[in-house]
This record gives C-alpha cells, structure tokens and sequence, in this order.
C-alpha cells in the first residue's frame, strides 16, 4: 500500500512538468499577447504608456482644444521637434505646465509658515517665469544645435560639390562624411542616405534640407536636384551662386569658434540672479529666527 502511494507521488512529479508544457500557461500567453500589441503600437503610444495620467490628461486637453496652436507659434514646434526629443510637444508643455504650477506652490507654502503678502505675491511671478524660462529653453537649444551643423556644414557642401563634379555615387560621399562629422549632423546623413533606398533622392534631400534648416541649404538641395536630373554642365551656374553662400558659411563658422562658450556667461548671471532672490529670503529667515529666540 504504501508502495503504490509513493510510486503514485513520484509518477505525479514525474507527470506535472510535462502537463505544464503541454497545458496553456496563462501568464506566458498574456506576456506574448502583450509584447505583440507593443510591436504594433506607433512611437506616440509607447510613449504614453511611461507618462503621468495627470500629464496624459493636460496634454489630449491641450490637443483637443487646439491651445497648443493657439499659444505657440509653428516656429515653436517646429524648434522642439528638431531637438529629436523623445516626448512630443504636448507632453513637454504638459509637465511644463505642472511643474510651474508646483513652483508656484511653493512662497504659498513659506507664506503659511512666515506669512508675508510678499510670498503671495511671488507665487504667479514663478510660475510665470518658470514657464517662459522652459519655453525660452527651447530657442536656446535650437540655436546650439544650429550652431553645432554650421561647424560642418560648409564641408559637408564642398564635399558634395566634389562628388557631383568627378560623378562619383553621392550615397559613398555622405558614409564616409558621416563618420568624420559632430553626430547632431552625422545622424541626419545617414538618414539621408538611409531615405535614398525608400524614395526619390529629390524627396530624400527636402526631407534632409528641412532637418538640416539653413536657407542656403534648401538653395543647394535645388542645384543638386538639378544636376541629378539634367547632369553636371546644366548646374553649373547654381553652383558658381552657392560658392558664395559656402564662404558666407565659413565665414560665420569661423566667427562661431571665435566667439567662445557665452553659455558659461548665461550660467554667471543666472547664479548671480538667483543669489539677489534668495538674499531676502535669508534675511527674512534670520529676523525670524532673531524673533523667535527673544
């Protein structure tokens, strides 16, 4: 009898691996089911899905009722999508938003603590500038990045001049530039060249002259357009015209690399501005102090 029990347990943990495999398993399933909805989810909705409900709600409100376009200009937009970031605009502006509204929550805090009209006072002034500071960001990023593309971009021209000139593949030219340039640029090359094998090269290079945003660019991207299309002699003539445009940009990259970093000026007086606010404060903090110990 107790024989067959033990052989029964052991024929049992023999039996249950196997029943494992071959049974569903729920929680693998799900796992998969899971995984594929992801594989079909656009780059939008992944991003959603590591957002704050709070900052998910602003920002469809936002969307919905158009205020986005209504209180920033398409410049704007433009700007911040072309600093590559992962969270689109709406999010930006939403965690903007509730971050200026939790700087303002703060002198309403030390105002219960240290009740002052002046705290009161500073509450909207925070968020206000708070707010036009993260927005202001955005232009000063756009502009490093600018700044970072005219460093090459004069180079970047020459060398496809060169290549059109002696018929050599345009594709090669814009690999072997990739490697040697700052990536901000590199990365937009080889999405060019990427775009050649999916569409037109005259489609790929728009795409690559609006990345890239320098109006001598778009004039360059015309000429190229041209000489792909009708051959070397008949962009000749464009191409005396972007001479000047390319000395203009040396020019204007030589004067970049010998203006210096003003963003360590940027930082001196935002240090110093910031040390004039929190002055009153550590006084305000000290009388009160001196209070409390009569």
């Amino acid at each position: 009898m107790g024989i067959a029990i033990v052989s029964g347990l052991g024929l049992m943990l023999a039996i249950l691996p196997l029943i494992n495999l071959l049974l569903p398993n729920f929680k693998t399933q799900q796992r998969i089911v899971e995984a594929a909805s992801m594989l079909k989810m656009s780059q939008a909705d992944l991003e959603r899905l590591h957002q704050n409900r709070l900052v998910l709600a602003l920002s469809e409100r936002l969307e919905k009722k158009k205020l986005l376009d209504r209180l920033f200009s398409e410049q704007t937009r433009k700007m911040y999508n072309g600093l590559g970031k992962k969270e689109s605009f709406a999010i930006f502006i939403s965690k903007t938003v509730l971050l200026s509204l939790f700087l303002g929550i703060m002198p309403l805090l030390v105002n219960l603590m240290i009740p002052n009209p002046l705290f009161i006072m500073m509450a909207p002034i925070a968020v206000v500038l708070f707010f036009v500071g993260l927005i202001y960001k955005i232009k000063e990023d756009y502009q490093a990045r600018q700044n970072i593309i005219l460093h090459d971009l004069p180079d970047l021209i020459a060398k496809i001049v060169s290549s059109l000139s002696v018929g050599r593949r345009l594709e090669q030219t814009l690999e072997e530039f990739s490697r040697t340039c700052h990536p901000t640029l590199g990365n937009m090359i080889k999405t060019l060249v990427a775009n050649f094998n999916i569409m037109p090269s005259r489609n790929a290079l728009q795409i690559f002259a609006q990345d890239v945003d320098f109006p001598e660019m778009y004039d360059f991207v015309s000429v190229v357009n041209v000489i792909e299309d009708k051959g070397y002699s008949q962009g000749e003539a464009g191409l005396k015209a972007i001479s000047k445009d390319l000395k203009k940009l040396r020019k204007r990259a030589m004067q970049l690399r010998t203006q210096g970093n003003p963003s360590k000026f940027n930082l001196l007086y935002g240090l110093i501005i910031l040390a004039a606010i929190t002055f009153p404060f550590q006084m305000l903090f000290k009388l009160f102090n001196g209070f409390t110990s009569i």
